[in-house]
């Protein structure tokens, strides 16, 4: 029963992440900015470790037989190329998210952390040392996930637009939700006392599921923000800014009036008069503005909300 509930979770969260990978691929053909790009690349990361994961529930199902081993065989080949993009990717995702780019210090530290990562894959394929490998693999994807997610946490406030930020919250909330669940999990799979034992009779039936369960939640998030960002709602409509705008970008009705004046083409000194208030105001309208929808100019602002219009 483990096994059959094992593979169909991470089975499911395979399918989620496919559908997500999908969607991302077309967002980046269509765009084919850095961030989408550096979306993508984590995206593939988790289609590969849930497919590794598939894997092994059916090696292990099919222990016994002599294709066993070398399903197993396959299963650890995926989950490694799915540590090593996650390894790669993810400090280049956290900085594309907070509009931030790696130090070049840190992009070089980087750049040896990912070589030793290939040093360690070379040495699990030849057959050298291979767990040992395989804990340092293990390590080395924790310990990026979680400097990364430090960051990101640091810069939460400075990701743009508002949906991402949501989408990054919604993260943290269900990481933080799986902690005592992957704990639980760990000793269930050891059990160090009897007291642990007795436990994990009971809940033998669902060990090994917080990551198949895990992953399955955050793909499906992963599709649903990916989808909505194929044909997201308008930011402007009819010469008026949405109410998709204003929660997207956290507008305030003042600066929204400012940003329709300026689709009009009006001056700074045109707006302050249409809206009764003093030039050095709607400049500091406009500062605001920018730094929400992180942009650097009039024209790079206008271009935002018309790419988006209807």
């Amino acid at each position: 029963m483990r096994e059959a509930l094992a593979f169909t979770s991470t089975f499911l969260a395979l399918a989620a992440g496919c559908l997500g990978l999908g969607a991302f691929a077309v967002l980046f053909a269509k765009n084919g900015t850095r961030a989408l790009a550096s979306w993508f690349a984590f995206a593939s990361s988790m289609c590969l470790l849930d497919a590794g994961f598939l894997l092994m529930s059916v090696s292990r199902m099919a222990s016994g037989i002599p294709a066993a081993s070398a399903l197993t065989l396959a299963a650890n080949a995926l989950q490694f190329l799915g540590v090593a993009i996650t390894v790669a990717a993810t400090p280049y995702l956290v900085a594309v998210l907070t509009a931030t780019a790696l130090p070049r210090a840190i992009a070089i530290a980087h750049a040896a952390w990912v070589a030793t990562l290939a040093v360690a894959g070379a040495l699990w394929f030849t057959g050298t040392e291979t767990s040992a490998s395989l804990v340092f693999v293990n390590a080395q994807m924790a310990i990026t996930v979680v400097l990364s997610l430090a960051f990101l946490f640091r810069g939460l406030a400075s990701i743009r637009p508002a949906s991402a930020r949501g989408a990054i919250r919604a993260f943290f909330a269900l990481s933080a939700a799986f902690v005592p669940i992957f704990a639980l999990d760990i000793l269930v799979t050891d059990a160090p006392s009897d007291a642990f034992r007795a436990m994990a009779k009971i809940l033998a039936p669902v060990d090994d599921l917080s990551i198949p369960l895990y992953t399955l939640i955050l793909n499906v998030g992963l599709f649903r923000f990916a989808a909505r960002s194929i044909n997201p709602e308008p930011l402007v409509e009819r010469g008026k800014i949405t109410e998709a705008c204003r929660k997207e970008y956290g507008l305030s009705t003042r600066e929204a009036e400012l940003v329709e004046r300026l689709l009009d083409g009006g001056t700074n000194q045109e707006i302050a008069d249409s809206l009764f208030i003093s030039k050095k105001t709607v400049e500091n309208h406009l500062y605001s503005i920018y730094q929400k929808m992180a942009v650097k100019s009039r024209v790079q602002l206008i271009r935002c909300v018309q790419n988006r219009s209807r």
